[in-house]
């Protein structure tokens, strides 16, 4: 079958230990960091499973996500696979589909049963709207990757489907080898005051969160302009859509080009916006979701963090934006104006991954700051 491009050495190995857990019978979890490749990996089980006459399913939550993940397979493959999203009118018996949870789950009874079940994000599949998609679908076998196998609190998935953890090298390896960028942390001088903000789901409430950020936008674009100076592409991301907004609005007032999108933002819009970034007609783009997990923008150097978050897994998530390596970038910059610099692990410190849901991933070894 057509081969589009060539799999890394560990890419390769990560495919056979994924084969010869789904051979016997046990459900792998793809652990890779953000820019390590899982959308070749994923194209790649599409194209071996094309070769057994089983259908391949892959879902994910979100339409940037799909499309991605769709072209890679019609690039790798020669095949276009049928592609679900909100609005779309599918061939549900196609050999190949491409789904985002979201709409399949307004579509279950169109769900054929049986299949290779390949997830994207596999982090998700701990909810249920994701795990109700998997029993609609009973499939034949189950694979997931992901660069944060948790929970939002920073537990194991435990009973969301997988039995068997298959890790690729770690960031720090990666980066060594030129895969990943060489980053730059910087705890800003403006810090958000995080003292006495409850937690809600292992993370801060984002309503107290929003009332320790009124006012504050002034120092997120002083604090940029005196950081970045090679005036890298940035992704800032705020707390709520409104703080997305009101920091959008202030780099434009300083003279600098930006938007903001969110979930919200019309599909035609959000596309623009994302076209204008990647071809360096906007300099910043603000969100407060969106851009956190999926999204392919290497062109993105400097990510501002104005979202102090307790999260391992939405931090690790952020910060492998702007750690893929694109052409004539030497190095991301991280600027974070929370807590989290000091609070969790580094972008490139090793994570003690585990499926035990009664266990919480931490640094292997001494942390580094």
């Amino acid at each position: 079958m057509p081969v589009a491009f060539t799999l890394r050495p560990y890419q390769q190995d990560l495919i056979a230990q994924s084969c010869q857990a789904l051979r016997a019978k046990q459900s792998p979890l793809v652990v890779l960091p953000t820019g390590g490749g899982k959308t070749a990996l994923i194209a790649e089980m599409v194209r071996l499973n094309r070769a057994t006459g089983r259908r391949s399913t892959v879902i994910c939550h979100r339409r940037e996500i799909a499309l991605q993940i769709a072209g890679a397979i019609q690039r790798h493959t020669g095949q276009a696979p049928e592609l679900i999203t909100a609005g779309s009118n599918p061939d549900w018996t196609a050999q190949v589909i491409v789904a985002m949870v979201p709409t399949i789950t307004r579509r279950l009874a169109q769900l054929p049963h049986g299949c290779l079940l390949i997830a994207d994000e596999a982090h998700h599949m701990g909810s249920s709207s994701w795990q109700r998609v998997r029993e609609a679908l009973a499939p034949e076998l189950l694979v997931g990757f992901t660069a944060t196998p948790i929970r939002p609190e920073g537990r194991g998935l435990g009973a969301a489907g997988f039995d068997e953890l298959i890790e690729g090298p770690p960031p720090r390896w990666l980066i060594e080898q030129g895969f990943l960028c060489r980053f730059e942390l910087f705890a800003a001088d403006a810090q958000i005051n995080v003292q006495g903000v409850r937690t809600v789901r292992g993370d801060y409430d984002t309503a107290q969160l929003q009332q320790r950020v009124i006012g504050f936008a002034g120092d997120v674009v002083a604090t940029w302009q005196r950081l970045n100076t090679e005036r890298m592409p940035t992704l800032c991301v705020g707390v709520t859509v409104d703080h997305a907004r009101e920091l959008a609005a202030a780099f434009r007032s300083a003279g600098v080009t930006a938007e903001a999108v969110d979930g919200q933002t019309a599909t035609a819009e959000r596309d623009r916006i994302f076209s204008d970034f990647r071809a360096g007609r906007l300099a910043v783009l603000c969100a407060c979701a969106v851009v956190d997990e999926g999204l392919d923008v290497p062109e993105a150097g400097c990510l501002q963090l104005v979202r102090p978050t307790k999260s391992l897994r939405l931090l690790r998530q952020l910060q492998g934006r702007v750690l893929r390596p694109s052409p004539g970038k030497e190095r991301a910059l991280l600027i974070d104006h929370g807590p989290s610099w000091r609070e969790l692990p580094m972008p490139d410190e090793e994570i003690a991954w585990s499926l035990d849901s009664g266990s919480t991933a931490t640094p292997k070894g001494m942390p580094t700051k």
